[in-house]
């Protein structure tokens, strides 16, 4: 059994690939130990030549690879984040006030029925995060992304209650919140 420079192979194998010498170091770094890790893996199942085959067939496909690190080379880590995380975000913010405020005015007014009103707020937020998420996750987003996203039309009303509190409490008269009150 002789010990493989996995670095060496994907080295060759990237050289062509124009990205500065400290990504280019990193990217390196990762390829060679996925293909360690899945020679590794490949080695308890076959025989040693036919799993280092088999790991050298992942670098076989990198001309994909090299087209996907080429773009987010170009991209960024900004312009992901935007794709993945504020389009999702916003335009579900955007869909949950518009729906919410067809409602009111298909009721005529907010105050109908506050269980009602709470209730469909709620499957509302709750369909349009999901909306949010599924989207993101399409667009490549981390579950923590798609976290943020689904959370995004809640926004609306927290931000809106935020606001709204302290504003009535002023023009009351009244504090916000008060220890004394029985």
């Amino acid at each position: 059994m002789h010990e493989r420079n996995w670095l060496e192979i994907v080295e060759r194998r990237l050289e062509r690939l124009e990205i500065p010498e400290g990504r280019r170091e990193q990217v390196m770094q990762e390829l060679s130990e996925h293909l360690d890790d899945e020679f590794a893996a490949l080695r308890e199942q076959l025989p040693e030549d036919e799993a280092e085959r088999q790991a050298l067939n992942l670098l076989a496909g990198s001309d994909v690879l090299i087209c996907e690190i080429r773009k987010a080379e170009r991209e960024g880590p900004l312009k992901q984040a935007t794709r993945a995380i504020w389009l999702p975000g916003l335009v579900m913010l955007v869909v949950y006030t518009l729906l919410f405020v067809a409602f009111v005015r298909s009721t005529g007014h907010l105050l109908l029925d506050p269980v009602l009103v709470f209730s469909g707020k709620l499957v509302l937020l709750l369909i349009i995060g999901a909306a949010g998420a599924c989207w993101a996750r399409a667009l490549g987003a981390t579950p923590v992304q798609r976290a943020m996203v689904s959370v995004a039309p809640i926004m609306m009303p927290v931000s809106g209650l935020i606001i709204a509190l302290p504003v009535n409490a002023f023009k009351t008269g009244r504090p916000l919140f008060s220890p004394f009150e029985g």
